[in-house]
């Protein structure tokens, strides 16, 4: 689409960005035109395309959207390769062996990323020989360790997982923090939960395409949105989200709920006709297997994801 590393989000359409949200920013650009980015100190307007594929986009990895990280190395774990290799706390990596064993430059987990996903594809791949194997097990890999002038190389042999055994460093970004009183919180909270069911009404329409259906899902597919860790804000902001959600399926025109009943008691009071009880209880059985099919369809997506 002409996105380039190191673009940095500036507008969507005529809308500023000043919160960093990947999904969010994802929806947007599906409904935009262009979008404004800073490149080497310039704006630049990419052009977006009509058929922006918002779900495959969304389920891709490495992630379409991510934050520039430079690949420094936070912490090494005790008998690792990386350990064994050298490899310490702020180490910088500057080249990785590709899958063809060309030493390939880097600066940024997300060109790691690039190099070290195919070698998993292919590592994991029922085809591949003992060969194979120790070939994308054995890399060779550059880098700089603090207070060094000169890179140095070294010959890594992968554990089993095709891991080193460090953790990345996380930027240490700068934040914008703003308070709000309690008089000045609901408004504010109105809003957000006005925004996110607008959100979730705008998406609805993908549910009708065949990668929408796919991504329906049930208890596993809630249970995957919260984070292993626990975080205060990421629970009630998940607790929230799946409330509104059934808020609002909940008053859908759909015979057996409420926005079932609401129809019905709506349409008797518009044209002051009852509709006989035999009716009712037709139209309520139907609704009643939409949304046992529906049930049925994410329980489903839910075991194939948990298997494959």
């Amino acid at each position: 689409m002409g996105f380039e590393h190191g673009d940095r989000l500036l507008r969507i359409d005529t809308t500023r960005i000043d919160v960093y949200s990947s999904a969010q920013i994802l929806m947007d650009m599906a409904e935009a035109k262009t979008v404004t980015v800073e490149r080497m100190g310039k704006e630049t307007v990419i052009d977006m395309p009509e058929d922006f594929p918002l779900l495959t986009i969304l389920q891709e990895y490495p992630p379409f959207l991510a934050p520039l990280r430079e690949a420094i190395i936070d912490s090494v774990v005790a008998g690792s390769p990386a350990e064994k290799a050298g490899i310490m706390p702020g180490t910088r990596l500057t080249a990785i062996e590709d899958c063809d064993g060309v030493l390939t430059d880097i600066s940024t987990w997300n060109q790691y990323n690039e190099l070290f996903d195919p070698r998993l594809d292919l590592y994991n791949s029922p085809d591949r020989t003992a060969a194979d194997s120790a070939r994308m097990r054995n890399i060779t890999v550059q880098f700089l360790c603090p207070g060094d002038t000169v890179c140095r190389m070294a010959r890594i042999t992968l554990n089993e997982d095709l891991k080193m055994g460090f953790r990345r460093m996380i930027p240490d970004y700068d934040l914008d923090h703003q308070s709000f009183t309690l008089l000045e919180a609901i408004p504010e909270g109105c809003a957000l939960g006005w925004n996110t069911l607008v959100d979730y009404v705008g998406q609805l329409k993908y549910l009708f395409s065949k990668e929408g259906a796919k991504s329906v899902g049930s208890f596993g597919t809630i249970g995957s949105l919260f984070d292993s860790s626990w975080n205060w804000m990421r629970f009630w902001m998940m607790t929230a989200l799946i409330s509104v959600i059934l808020a609002f399926m909940n008053v859908l025109p759909i015979p057996g709920l409420d926005g079932g009943h609401a129809t019905f008691t709506i349409i008797e009071m518009v044209t002051g006709h009852t509709f006989s009880e035999k009716f009712q209880e037709r139209a309520i059985n139907i609704g009643f297997l939409l949304i046992m099919a529906l049930m049925l369809l994410a329980i489903y997506n839910d075991i194939m994801k948990f298997v494959f």
